[in-house]
């Protein structure tokens, strides 16, 4: 059986993003607590899981997958699928329950035992951070790979159980360790480990019965094991998952003492990448000027389309690099051309008309020495932006920092279109287009059809319709945990779906895609300039900036730790 695909993990975030939404809704409701049933593990069920479990079956049906399913709350149910889907809808409902930012959807797919588990995501339903992994492929905190830390002695965070149950040997380790934590969240616990925030987690209940289930760790067992592949060990487990019943002793001893790597001039040497726009003759100068000013400080890897700048410095094409920072010089479709092909964070050095995400002016060279050296010395942060991803049928298309735009095929010719959150039709609307954006996007296209300015801050869509048959026809500022399925009803030779401005997709009439918030994010480097500093003088505010204040130089920066 081939392994799991990347539509998969996309419908395992669906469900994520449908129980994140559940539970904030149910924040204020006076029955969340209520217990309504005993769960298959024996514990009692409260309102709240019997939400979240609810809308993780409607997902599923939804979605058209037949997956198995096990859950802490109904136990085994048959759905007439060749695997299990192991679900735990609240990890953590005590603290949910009580208002405690310490809760995760749980969700892994795999076959009979622990070991079997081929696919893991774990949501944190309070911070929205989503973790993954693949069996074989490495784990995953929105799209950045995560490791566990080599272990470094006199220095210990442990997250130990230290219940009234806790076992002997579990409270001699809290004492060894230098800091003990505990947050009532088996997942997340494991997952601080997976990240390399803490050394180990432990759980042992004198009370075999009491033990971890199998349903609060699937998940964070598999992110776990694959980002303890290059410095720690996780014990191989072959355990059958049930839904309850019977001694866990999921114990995970993670970390190896492991020599640091070699480091060079006392530091260890940054990885860079750098792409030019290759059409752009000053953007090429630039490129040169970044070669010279580097030198042999860093790892510098350039992309291939511009390897002829430097024969003798390493190249790749985009995709493959796996640069700390890759910098990139043009203007704004050049950064977008950059973030589609790596999830590194991206310096952007504006070498173009407008660069509304550019972070540096390429028309003052002395700023591009600047830059490089704040970068070099590790003097600049991340901003880390909303993507957006969309599926159209059974193909998922990649994943954009601006926008999706639905569109009718032939020029000048008006469509119609049918509009649904979250499965539900709420209306159709007779359009050139409607586009889709994130906040970063809500300065592109949108905003040239008079859509509103979102500060990239904020996680939102916008939506806004082109040229619409009704004139007072407004745009939309959208939750970020629905989902939008546009459906084109009739568009004569059909619609294509244009992904950030660079490819295009056909959608056939009667054909739809769907939108959401990608578990992905880009992240570009900043020392220190804020959005509205960098949108002056590029006639896109709506206010006189005669009286602004100067745009912050980004010096008093701490070091990056």
């Amino acid at each position: 059986m081939a392994g799991p695909t990347r539509g998969e993990l996309e419908v395992l975030y669906r469900v994520s993003l449908a129980v994140q939404r559940v539970v904030r809704d149910a924040a204020t409701s006076p029955h969340r607590a209520d217990v309504v049933a005993m769960g298959a593990d024996g514990t009692p069920t409260e309102e709240l899981d019997r939400l979240a479990e609810t809308e993780i079956v409607r997902v599923l049906d939804a979605e058209g997958v037949d997956w198995d399913l096990l859950s802490e709350e109904a136990g085994r149910v048959k759905r007439g699928g060749d695997r299990t889907l192991v679900v735990d809808p609240i990890d953590g409902t005590m603290n949910a329950l009580r208002n405690l930012p310490f809760s995760t959807v749980s969700l892994a797919l795999g076959k009979e035992t622990l070991s079997d588990i081929e696919l893991g995501l774990v949501r944190d339903l309070y911070r929205g951070t989503t973790y993954w992994a693949v069996a074989g492929e490495g784990a995953f905190c929105d799209g950045r790979p995560i490791h566990t830390r080599p272990w470094r002695s006199k220095g210990e965070v442990f997250f130990v159980n230290l219940g009234h149950r806790a076992t002997e040997r579990a409270v001699r380790l809290a004492g060894k360790g230098q800091r003990i934590r505990s947050l009532g969240c088996a997942s997340l616990e494991m997952l601080m480990v997976a990240q390399g925030s803490a050394d180990a987690y432990v759980f042992e209940n004198s009370n075999e019965g009491r033990n971890l289930r199998s349903t609060d760790i699937a998940a964070a067992y598999r992110i776990l094991g694959e980002a303890g592949r290059r410095h720690g060990r996780l014990r191989r487990v072959d355990r059958i998952v049930p839904a309850h019943g019977g001694p866990s002793n999921q114990r995970l001893r993670l970390g190896r003492r492991e020599a640091l790597p070699e480091r060079i001039g006392g530091r260890v040497p940054m990885k860079l990448g750098l792409m030019a726009n290759p059409q752009k003759p000053v953007a090429l100068d630039l490129a040169r000027r970044a070669v010279e000013r580097i030198g042999d400080r860093a790892e510098l890897t350039l992309a291939e389309e511009i390897a002829s700048l430097a024969p003798d410095r390493p190249h790749a094409p985009l995709e493959s690099m796996r640069p700390e920072v890759l910098v990139a010089i043009g203007g704004d479709g050049t950064f977008l051309y950059a973030m589609r092909r790596s999830a590194a964070p991206l310096l952007p050095i504006n070498a173009g008309t407008v660069g509304v995400l550019a972070e540096v002016a390429g028309s003052r060279p002395a700023d591009l020495d600047g830059a490089l050296d704040r970068l070099l010395n590790g003097r600049y942060y991340v901003e880390e932006r909303m993507k957006l991803a969309a599926q159209l049928g059974p193909t998922l298309l990649p994943d954009v920092v601006n926008e999706y735009v639905l569109h009718a095929a032939q020029v000048g010719k008006m469509g119609l279109f049918e509009i649904a959150f979250d499965e539900h039709v709420v209306g159709r609307i007779q359009a050139d287009g409607i586009i889709v954006a994130s906040p970063t996007g809500s300065t592109g296209y949108s905003l040239s059809s008079m859509g509103p300015i979102v500060d990239p801050d904020l996680d939102a869509i916008v939506v806004t319709t082109i040229a619409p048959f009704r004139v007072e026809a407004r745009a939309l500022v959208v939750d970020p945990l629905r989902t939008i399925r546009l459906r084109a009803v009739d568009f004569g030779r059909g619609a294509v779906v244009i992904a950030d401005g660079q490819d295009e997709h056909r959608l056939p009439n009667g054909a739809s895609v769907t939108i959401y918030r990608s578990p992905r994010r880009a992240g570009l480097v900043r020392f220190g300039s804020r959005f509205f500093h960098r949108l002056q003088g590029k006639r896109i505010l709506p206010w006189s900036e005669e009286f602004a204040d100067e745009e912050p130089d980004g010096s008093d920066l701490p070091p990056a730790p």
